[in-house]
Protein backbone atom coordinates (compact mmCIF):
# COMPACT_ATOMS: atom_id res chain seq x y z
CA UNK A 1 0.00 0.00 0.00
CA UNK A 2 1.65 3.33 -0.98
CA UNK A 3 1.61 6.35 1.53
CA UNK A 4 -0.52 9.04 0.67
CA UNK A 5 0.38 12.66 0.25
CA UNK A 6 -0.73 13.30 3.24
CA UNK A 7 0.88 10.76 5.32
CA UNK A 8 4.15 12.01 3.43
CA UNK A 9 3.57 15.46 5.18
CA UNK A 10 2.85 14.58 8.38
CA UNK A 11 5.54 12.51 8.95
CA UNK A 12 7.63 15.12 7.75
CA UNK A 13 6.11 17.26 10.36
CA UNK A 14 6.29 15.14 13.31
CA UNK A 15 10.03 14.29 12.67
CA UNK A 16 11.31 16.79 14.77
CA UNK A 17 9.54 14.83 17.68
CA UNK A 18 11.20 11.72 17.33
CA UNK A 19 14.08 10.07 19.09
CA UNK A 20 17.42 10.55 16.84
CA UNK A 21 18.95 6.85 16.14
CA UNK A 22 22.70 6.04 17.93
CA UNK A 23 23.88 3.43 19.72
CA UNK A 24 21.79 3.88 23.11
CA UNK A 25 18.59 4.02 21.26
CA UNK A 26 17.04 0.56 21.52
CA UNK A 27 16.21 -1.46 17.92
CA UNK A 28 12.37 -0.92 18.05
CA UNK A 29 10.15 2.01 17.54
CA UNK A 30 9.86 4.71 15.03
CA UNK A 31 13.18 6.70 14.93
CA UNK A 32 14.75 9.49 12.90
CA UNK A 33 18.09 9.15 11.17
CA UNK A 34 20.66 11.56 9.43
CA UNK A 35 23.49 10.37 7.60
CA UNK A 36 24.99 9.97 4.14
CA UNK A 37 24.34 6.93 1.67
CA UNK A 38 27.74 5.30 2.03
CA UNK A 39 27.18 1.93 0.39
CA UNK A 40 24.40 0.31 -1.83
CA UNK A 41 23.94 -3.20 -1.08
CA UNK A 42 21.64 -5.66 -3.41
CA UNK A 43 18.37 -5.04 -4.00
CA UNK A 44 16.09 -7.91 -1.91
CA UNK A 45 12.58 -9.16 -2.29
CA UNK A 46 9.41 -10.46 -0.29
CA UNK A 47 6.68 -12.02 -0.96
CA UNK A 48 3.20 -9.93 0.75
CA UNK A 49 0.12 -11.41 2.35
CA UNK A 50 -1.49 -11.15 -0.75
CA UNK A 51 1.37 -13.24 -2.38
CA UNK A 52 2.87 -9.90 -4.32
CA UNK A 53 6.63 -9.79 -4.76
CA UNK A 54 7.31 -6.81 -3.26
CA UNK A 55 11.14 -4.89 -3.66
CA UNK A 56 13.32 -3.18 -1.49
CA UNK A 57 16.62 -1.50 -2.05
CA UNK A 58 19.41 -1.95 1.40
CA UNK A 59 21.49 1.26 1.55
CA UNK A 60 24.05 1.89 4.20
CA UNK A 61 23.44 5.19 6.20
CA UNK A 62 26.50 6.23 7.99
CA UNK A 63 27.27 9.71 9.58
CA UNK A 64 28.24 12.53 7.92
CA UNK A 65 32.18 12.52 7.66
CA UNK A 66 33.87 14.76 10.05
CA UNK A 67 31.44 16.63 10.82
CA UNK A 68 32.10 19.94 12.52
CA UNK A 69 31.19 20.78 16.59
CA UNK A 70 29.06 23.83 15.53
CA UNK A 71 27.12 21.92 12.27
CA UNK A 72 26.46 18.77 14.44
CA UNK A 73 24.74 21.33 17.15
CA UNK A 74 22.47 22.38 14.68
CA UNK A 75 21.47 19.20 12.72
CA UNK A 76 21.99 16.82 15.88
CA UNK A 77 19.99 16.64 19.61
CA UNK A 78 22.41 16.69 22.70
CA UNK A 79 22.75 13.03 22.45
CA UNK A 80 24.82 13.32 19.32
CA UNK A 81 26.73 16.17 20.11
CA UNK A 82 30.22 15.94 19.89
CA UNK A 83 30.58 12.48 18.17
CA UNK A 84 32.47 12.18 14.86
CA UNK A 85 32.76 9.50 12.52
CA UNK A 86 36.50 8.61 13.28
CA UNK A 87 38.74 6.39 10.33
CA UNK A 88 41.36 5.56 13.17
CA UNK A 89 39.18 4.13 16.12
CA UNK A 90 43.02 3.85 17.96
CA UNK A 91 42.37 7.67 17.42
CA UNK A 92 39.48 8.47 18.76
CA UNK A 93 38.15 10.47 22.07
CA UNK A 94 34.34 8.39 21.54
CA UNK A 95 33.61 5.60 19.64
CA UNK A 96 32.39 6.20 15.87
CA UNK A 97 28.51 6.58 15.52
CA UNK A 98 27.03 3.40 14.05
CA UNK A 99 26.04 2.74 10.60
CA UNK A 100 22.37 1.43 9.79
CA UNK A 101 20.87 -0.47 7.14
CA UNK A 102 18.02 1.53 5.77
CA UNK A 103 15.48 -0.65 3.48
CA UNK A 104 13.49 1.90 0.87
CA UNK A 105 10.49 0.96 -0.63
CA UNK A 106 10.66 3.02 -3.50
CA UNK A 107 7.57 1.87 -4.85
CA UNK A 108 5.27 3.28 -2.44
CA UNK A 109 7.38 6.46 -2.44
CA UNK A 110 4.78 7.80 -5.38
CA UNK A 111 5.39 11.61 -6.30
CA UNK A 112 8.05 11.69 -3.81
CA UNK A 113 12.04 12.64 -3.74
CA UNK A 114 13.76 10.42 -6.16
CA UNK A 115 16.13 7.54 -5.42
CA UNK A 116 19.47 8.35 -3.66
CA UNK A 117 22.47 7.94 -4.97
CA UNK A 118 26.25 7.44 -3.60
CA UNK A 119 27.25 9.92 -1.07
CA UNK A 120 24.32 11.64 -0.76
CA UNK A 121 23.44 13.17 2.40
CA UNK A 122 19.53 12.04 3.58
CA UNK A 123 17.36 12.44 6.93
CA UNK A 124 15.18 9.84 7.12
CA UNK A 125 12.14 8.20 9.25
CA UNK A 126 11.39 4.70 10.22
CA UNK A 127 10.74 1.62 12.24
CA UNK A 128 14.24 -0.30 13.82
CA UNK A 129 13.63 -4.04 13.22
CA UNK A 130 13.50 -5.95 16.44
CA UNK A 131 15.76 -8.42 15.06
CA UNK A 132 18.96 -7.26 14.38
CA UNK A 133 22.17 -9.17 12.99
CA UNK A 134 24.32 -9.29 15.80
CA UNK A 135 28.15 -9.34 15.73
CA UNK A 136 28.48 -12.64 17.26
CA UNK A 137 26.07 -14.38 14.32
CA UNK A 138 23.58 -16.13 16.77
CA UNK A 139 20.88 -17.60 15.58
CA UNK A 140 17.47 -15.50 15.06
CA UNK A 141 14.13 -15.57 15.74
CA UNK A 142 11.81 -16.29 12.36
CA UNK A 143 10.64 -13.70 11.21
CA UNK A 144 9.74 -12.12 7.20
CA UNK A 145 13.40 -12.61 6.68
CA UNK A 146 12.97 -15.84 6.30
CA UNK A 147 10.80 -15.42 3.48
CA UNK A 148 13.49 -13.52 1.43
CA UNK A 149 14.90 -14.17 -2.05
CA UNK A 150 18.80 -12.38 -1.89
CA UNK A 151 20.49 -11.27 -4.29
CA UNK A 152 23.24 -13.04 -2.49
CA UNK A 153 24.08 -16.45 -2.23
CA UNK A 154 24.22 -18.30 1.19
CA UNK A 155 28.20 -18.20 1.58
CA UNK A 156 27.56 -14.63 1.49
CA UNK A 157 24.79 -14.16 3.28
CA UNK A 158 27.04 -14.89 5.82
CA UNK A 159 28.92 -11.61 5.93
CA UNK A 160 25.93 -9.64 6.27
CA UNK A 161 26.84 -6.42 8.10
CA UNK A 162 26.45 -6.91 11.74
CA UNK A 163 24.23 -3.57 11.77
CA UNK A 164 20.46 -2.49 12.68
CA UNK A 165 17.65 -2.81 9.80
CA UNK A 166 15.66 0.34 9.60
CA UNK A 167 11.95 0.23 7.25
CA UNK A 168 12.05 3.76 6.01
CA UNK A 169 8.43 5.38 6.13
CA UNK A 170 9.47 9.24 4.69
CA UNK A 171 12.98 10.82 3.56
CA UNK A 172 14.71 13.53 2.57
CA UNK A 173 17.88 14.53 0.89
CA UNK A 174 19.90 17.40 2.68
CA UNK A 175 22.55 19.75 1.32
CA UNK A 176 25.31 20.59 3.81
CA UNK A 177 24.55 24.64 2.31
CA UNK A 178 21.67 24.85 2.48
CA UNK A 179 20.79 22.91 5.51
CA UNK A 180 22.41 25.52 7.41
CA UNK A 181 20.73 28.63 5.74
CA UNK A 182 19.70 31.07 8.61
CA UNK A 183 15.48 31.60 8.32
CA UNK A 184 16.60 35.48 7.28
CA UNK A 185 18.44 36.71 4.66
CA UNK A 186 21.17 38.89 5.76
CA UNK A 187 20.77 42.67 5.20
CA UNK A 188 23.89 43.66 3.94
CA UNK A 189 26.03 40.49 3.26
CA UNK A 190 29.87 41.36 3.13
CA UNK A 191 31.37 41.87 -0.41
CA UNK A 192 34.57 39.43 -1.82
CA UNK A 193 37.62 41.93 -0.24
CA UNK A 194 35.87 42.37 3.66
CA UNK A 195 35.31 38.57 3.53
CA UNK A 196 39.30 38.35 2.33
CA UNK A 197 40.48 40.75 5.18
CA UNK A 198 38.62 39.06 7.77
CA UNK A 199 40.25 35.44 7.17
CA UNK A 200 43.64 37.30 6.64
CA UNK A 201 43.36 38.38 9.95
CA UNK A 202 41.86 35.20 11.68
CA UNK A 203 44.67 32.96 9.53
CA UNK A 204 47.60 35.56 9.84
CA UNK A 205 48.13 35.77 6.28
CA UNK A 206 48.18 38.31 3.18
CA UNK A 207 45.10 39.61 1.97
CA UNK A 208 46.02 37.71 -1.47
CA UNK A 209 46.45 34.31 -0.18
CA UNK A 210 42.92 35.03 2.25
CA UNK A 211 41.10 36.05 -1.19
CA UNK A 212 42.40 32.78 -3.03
CA UNK A 213 41.39 30.52 0.11
CA UNK A 214 38.24 32.03 -0.17
CA UNK A 215 37.76 31.28 -3.60
CA UNK A 216 38.20 27.81 -3.01
CA UNK A 217 35.46 27.70 -0.48
CA UNK A 218 32.93 29.35 -2.94
CA UNK A 219 34.15 26.42 -5.10
CA UNK A 220 31.01 24.38 -6.48
CA UNK A 221 29.78 22.33 -9.55
CA UNK A 222 27.70 23.85 -12.32
CA UNK A 223 25.05 21.21 -13.28
CA UNK A 224 23.44 19.87 -15.84
CA UNK A 225 19.40 19.90 -15.64
CA UNK A 226 19.78 15.78 -14.69
CA UNK A 227 21.71 17.12 -11.55
CA UNK A 228 25.43 16.01 -13.00
CA UNK A 229 27.91 18.35 -12.89
CA UNK A 230 29.26 19.20 -15.94
CA UNK A 231 32.75 18.55 -17.31
CA UNK A 232 35.31 20.11 -19.39
CA UNK A 233 37.72 19.16 -22.41
CA UNK A 234 40.37 19.51 -19.81
CA UNK A 235 39.32 16.75 -17.48
CA UNK A 236 37.75 19.71 -14.92
CA UNK A 237 34.55 19.91 -13.09
CA UNK A 238 32.68 23.11 -14.12
CA UNK A 239 32.90 26.18 -11.08
CA UNK A 240 34.95 23.84 -9.30
CA UNK A 241 38.75 25.38 -8.24
CA UNK A 242 40.89 23.65 -6.01
CA UNK A 243 43.97 25.75 -4.63
CA UNK A 244 47.34 24.49 -3.83
CA UNK A 245 49.51 26.77 -1.11
CA UNK A 246 52.92 26.69 -1.61
CA UNK A 247 54.72 27.42 1.81
CA UNK A 248 58.88 27.30 2.51
CA UNK A 249 59.13 23.84 3.80
CA UNK A 250 57.08 20.50 5.67
CA UNK A 251 57.19 22.16 9.05
CA UNK A 252 55.38 25.43 7.26
CA UNK A 253 52.65 22.82 6.15
CA UNK A 254 52.09 21.16 9.21
CA UNK A 255 52.18 24.48 11.63
CA UNK A 256 49.64 26.60 8.30
CA UNK A 257 47.34 23.12 8.33
CA UNK A 258 46.85 23.43 12.10
CA UNK A 259 45.77 26.88 12.11
CA UNK A 260 43.49 26.39 9.09
CA UNK A 261 41.93 23.64 10.85
CA UNK A 262 41.28 25.69 13.83
CA UNK A 263 39.53 28.79 11.72
CA UNK A 264 37.72 26.79 8.94
CA UNK A 265 36.00 23.89 11.29
CA UNK A 266 34.41 27.30 12.54
CA UNK A 267 33.23 28.53 9.29
CA UNK A 268 32.28 24.82 7.35
CA UNK A 269 30.25 22.31 8.33
CA UNK A 270 32.38 19.31 7.60
CA UNK A 271 36.30 19.33 7.21
CA UNK A 272 38.16 16.45 6.39
CA UNK A 273 41.85 15.76 6.74
CA UNK A 274 42.66 13.13 5.79
CA UNK A 275 46.77 11.48 6.08
CA UNK A 276 48.00 10.85 2.54
CA UNK A 277 50.41 8.17 4.37
CA UNK A 278 48.56 5.22 3.31
CA UNK A 279 45.54 6.46 2.49
CA UNK A 280 42.70 3.84 1.45
CA UNK A 281 40.30 4.69 -2.01
CA UNK A 282 36.89 3.78 -2.23
CA UNK A 283 36.63 -0.40 -3.00
CA UNK A 284 34.14 -2.80 -2.72
CA UNK A 285 34.74 -6.12 -2.94
CA UNK A 286 32.13 -8.93 -2.22
CA UNK A 287 29.45 -6.71 -2.31
CA UNK A 288 30.72 -4.46 0.47
CA UNK A 289 31.68 -0.91 -0.26
CA UNK A 290 34.92 -0.11 2.53
CA UNK A 291 34.71 2.81 3.62
CA UNK A 292 37.33 5.44 2.81
CA UNK A 293 38.15 9.46 3.68
CA UNK A 294 37.56 10.08 -0.01
CA UNK A 295 34.29 9.38 0.13
CA UNK A 296 32.42 12.44 0.56
CA UNK A 297 29.56 14.44 0.25
CA UNK A 298 28.64 17.06 -2.04
CA UNK A 299 29.58 20.44 -0.18
CA UNK A 300 32.64 18.84 2.13
CA UNK A 301 36.16 20.76 2.25
CA UNK A 302 39.30 18.12 2.29
CA UNK A 303 42.87 20.19 3.29
CA UNK A 304 45.42 18.08 1.81
CA UNK A 305 48.85 18.40 3.60
CA UNK A 306 51.29 17.55 0.55
CA UNK A 307 53.85 18.58 2.34
CA UNK A 308 54.16 14.89 4.31
CA UNK A 309 54.84 13.43 1.54
CA UNK A 310 58.37 11.83 1.60
CA UNK A 311 60.58 11.60 -1.28
CA UNK A 312 61.63 8.21 -2.50
CA UNK A 313 59.92 4.71 -4.37
CA UNK A 314 56.18 4.47 -3.69
CA UNK A 315 54.49 0.60 -3.28
CA UNK A 316 51.96 -0.03 -5.30
CA UNK A 317 49.31 1.20 -2.96
CA UNK A 318 50.74 4.07 -2.46
CA UNK A 319 51.09 4.58 -6.28
CA UNK A 320 47.35 3.80 -6.23
CA UNK A 321 45.98 6.42 -3.28
CA UNK A 322 48.53 9.15 -5.33
CA UNK A 323 46.44 8.41 -8.67
CA UNK A 324 43.60 8.95 -6.72
CA UNK A 325 44.21 11.81 -4.78
CA UNK A 326 45.37 13.61 -8.32
CA UNK A 327 42.06 12.66 -10.02
CA UNK A 328 40.86 14.72 -6.42
CA UNK A 329 42.59 17.36 -6.90
CA UNK A 330 42.88 18.16 -10.94
CA UNK A 331 39.15 16.84 -11.85
CA UNK A 332 37.05 16.64 -8.87
CA UNK A 333 36.73 12.64 -9.43
CA UNK A 334 37.27 10.05 -7.29
CA UNK A 335 37.94 6.62 -8.60
CA UNK A 336 36.08 3.26 -6.96
CA UNK A 337 37.43 0.04 -7.10
CA UNK A 338 34.71 -2.75 -8.35
CA UNK A 339 35.23 -6.88 -8.12
CA UNK A 340 36.52 -7.41 -11.60
CA UNK A 341 39.10 -4.95 -12.16
CA UNK A 342 36.30 -2.46 -12.68
CA UNK A 343 37.63 0.99 -12.13
CA UNK A 344 34.74 3.80 -11.93
CA UNK A 345 34.97 7.69 -11.75
CA UNK A 346 32.64 8.97 -8.83
CA UNK A 347 31.79 12.98 -8.89
CA UNK A 348 33.82 14.90 -5.86
CA UNK A 349 31.87 18.05 -5.43
CA UNK A 350 33.95 19.20 -2.63
CA UNK A 351 36.34 21.86 -1.56
CA UNK A 352 39.96 21.37 -1.80
CA UNK A 353 43.13 22.82 -0.47
CA UNK A 354 46.27 21.40 -0.85
CA UNK A 355 49.54 22.44 1.32
CA UNK A 356 52.93 21.74 -0.37
CA UNK A 357 56.20 22.94 -0.67
CA UNK A 358 58.73 23.37 -3.82
CA UNK A 359 59.44 19.80 -3.72
CA UNK A 360 55.70 18.40 -3.76
CA UNK A 361 53.74 21.29 -5.73
CA UNK A 362 53.70 18.96 -8.58
CA UNK A 363 52.66 15.86 -7.27
CA UNK A 364 48.79 17.11 -6.32
CA UNK A 365 48.16 19.56 -9.61
CA UNK A 366 45.37 21.82 -8.75
CA UNK A 367 43.49 24.63 -10.98
CA UNK A 368 44.80 27.65 -8.45
CA UNK A 369 48.20 27.96 -6.69
CA UNK A 370 49.84 30.74 -4.64
CA UNK A 371 52.71 30.61 -2.80
CA UNK A 372 51.49 31.78 0.80
CA UNK A 373 53.21 34.05 3.11
CA UNK A 374 51.72 32.98 6.82
CA UNK A 375 52.83 35.65 9.51
CA UNK A 376 54.02 34.38 13.08
CA UNK A 377 51.54 37.10 15.30
CA UNK A 378 48.16 35.19 16.89
CA UNK A 379 44.93 34.67 14.65
CA UNK A 380 42.10 37.10 15.19
CA UNK A 381 38.93 34.81 14.46
CA UNK A 382 36.22 35.75 16.81
CA UNK A 383 33.01 33.80 16.68
CA UNK A 384 30.67 36.58 15.28
CA UNK A 385 33.00 36.98 12.40
CA UNK A 386 33.39 32.83 11.54
CA UNK A 387 29.16 33.03 12.13
CA UNK A 388 29.26 36.18 9.46
CA UNK A 389 31.12 34.42 6.59
CA UNK A 390 29.11 30.74 7.84
CA UNK A 391 26.15 32.38 6.82
CA UNK A 392 27.00 34.21 4.03
CA UNK A 393 28.88 31.37 2.51
CA UNK A 394 25.67 29.32 2.85
CA UNK A 395 23.76 31.92 1.09
CA UNK A 396 26.79 32.19 -2.05
CA UNK A 397 27.04 28.12 -2.32
CA UNK A 398 23.06 27.87 -2.24
CA UNK A 399 21.84 30.53 -4.70
CA UNK A 400 21.59 29.23 -8.71
CA UNK A 401 23.91 28.58 -11.21
CA UNK A 402 26.36 31.49 -12.42
CA UNK A 403 25.32 32.75 -16.01
CA UNK A 404 27.78 34.09 -18.72
CA UNK A 405 26.17 36.75 -20.68
CA UNK A 406 27.03 36.77 -24.16
CA UNK A 407 29.05 40.33 -24.04
CA UNK A 408 31.39 39.34 -20.98
CA UNK A 409 32.17 35.97 -22.82
CA UNK A 410 32.57 37.51 -26.41
CA UNK A 411 34.80 40.57 -23.95
CA UNK A 412 36.73 37.88 -22.58
CA UNK A 413 37.26 36.37 -25.78
CA UNK A 414 39.50 39.28 -27.27
CA UNK A 415 41.41 39.96 -23.72
CA UNK A 416 42.03 36.35 -24.17
CA UNK A 417 43.88 36.54 -27.49
CA UNK A 418 45.16 39.79 -26.33
CA UNK A 419 47.11 38.52 -23.52
CA UNK A 420 48.04 35.46 -25.46
CA UNK A 421 49.81 37.89 -28.19
CA UNK A 422 51.85 39.72 -25.58
CA UNK A 423 52.81 36.65 -23.81
CA UNK A 424 54.58 35.29 -27.30
CA UNK A 425 56.68 38.31 -27.22
CA UNK A 426 57.52 37.62 -23.99
CA UNK A 427 58.13 34.19 -25.00
CA UNK A 428 55.69 32.82 -22.65
CA UNK A 429 52.41 30.83 -22.79
CA UNK A 430 48.65 31.42 -22.35
CA UNK A 431 46.74 28.44 -23.51
CA UNK A 432 43.06 27.62 -23.14
CA UNK A 433 43.52 26.54 -19.68
CA UNK A 434 44.02 29.37 -18.50
CA UNK A 435 41.23 31.07 -20.33
CA UNK A 436 38.80 28.61 -18.49
CA UNK A 437 40.58 29.51 -14.87
CA UNK A 438 39.94 32.99 -15.56
CA UNK A 439 36.52 32.49 -16.79
CA UNK A 440 35.97 29.59 -13.19
CA UNK A 441 37.19 32.93 -11.01
CA UNK A 442 34.86 34.99 -12.80
CA UNK A 443 32.15 32.40 -11.28
CA UNK A 444 33.58 32.28 -8.14
CA UNK A 445 33.95 35.80 -7.77
CA UNK A 446 29.96 36.59 -8.84
CA UNK A 447 28.79 34.08 -6.34
CA UNK A 448 30.63 35.51 -3.69
CA UNK A 449 28.59 38.81 -4.09
CA UNK A 450 25.87 36.19 -4.39
CA UNK A 451 25.04 37.41 -8.01
CA UNK A 452 22.99 35.48 -10.43
CA UNK A 453 24.69 36.67 -13.49
CA UNK A 454 28.75 37.49 -13.78
CA UNK A 455 28.98 41.07 -14.85
CA UNK A 456 32.46 42.74 -16.58
CA UNK A 457 33.73 43.75 -13.01
CA UNK A 458 33.83 39.88 -12.08
CA UNK A 459 35.93 39.28 -15.33
CA UNK A 460 37.75 41.99 -14.48
CA UNK A 461 38.79 41.12 -10.70
CA UNK A 462 39.46 36.97 -12.22
CA UNK A 463 42.27 38.78 -13.96
CA UNK A 464 44.02 40.81 -11.61
CA UNK A 465 43.29 38.04 -8.80
CA UNK A 466 45.06 35.57 -11.06
CA UNK A 467 48.12 37.53 -12.37
CA UNK A 468 48.77 38.49 -8.55
CA UNK A 469 48.31 34.79 -7.99
CA UNK A 470 51.36 34.19 -10.64
CA UNK A 471 53.47 36.84 -9.69
CA UNK A 472 53.39 35.13 -5.90
CA UNK A 473 54.96 32.18 -7.56
CA UNK A 474 58.09 33.85 -9.56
Amino acid sequence: MSLTEADWRSLGDEKSTLPCFDQDTPHSGVVRCLGMVQDMLAPEYDHTNNSTLMERTPLVIAPIPQTTPWFQEIMYDSAHRDKRLCWDDNNCAEPADPKVVANFFYDQYEHQPPKLRLNEVVELVGVMEQDVVMEDHHPRETSWKDTLISAFDAEEEEEMLPLPRLQVLWYRTLDLDQSILPPLQMPNPPSNELVASALSRALSIDTLTASAIWMALLSLAERKPCGTPRRTPYATTLGCASLAILLPDASACHQFQKRLEDVLSSILPSLVTPLLKDLPTPSKKSGRLAQSPLQLPKGATVLLNAGEIQPGPLSPQGLEMLQAVQELTSGHQVPYQFDGGMRIPFEADVRIIVLCTTETKSLLPCLLQIKGQPGLEPSDGSESMCQTIREHLAHARSGPPIDLPLQLLTDAQQDFLQRRQEARLRNATVDEMAFHRWLTLTRLIARGRRAQQAATCDWASALQLDDAMLSSLS
